[in-house]
């Protein structure tokens, strides 16, 4: 998978995965990963380039949870602080 991103040549970057249904410990060995967390901590990346704000991804932890439905289950991710921050968002 590192290749794939290195293949790319830009600092920009969307990975999709798609998968209508599947076995509670396949999914989440997929989303609770570290690539996973590159995602999530690219997200605070763009969001302080583009808004000129200060997230600090390193504030951060992603938390992955299978959630059972009534006849299938899901994947959740949270971005959860670590610590007590004052975001700031320019006009």
């Amino acid at each position: 998978m590192r290749s794939l991103f290195d293949a790319t040549g830009g600092d920009d970057h969307l990975l999709l995965g798609l998968d209508l249904v599947g076995e509670e410990e396949r999914m989440m060995a997929m989303y609770d990963n570290s690539i996973s967390v590159a995602v999530a901590h690219n997200l605070y990346r763009v969001l302080s380039r583009e808004l000129g704000s200060n997230f600090n991804k390193v504030n951060y932890k992603l938390v992955i949870k299978w959630v059972r439905g009534e006849s299938e289950g899901r994947i959740e991710g949270y971005n959860v602080p670590t610590s007590r921050q004052q975001i700031i968002i320019p006009p």
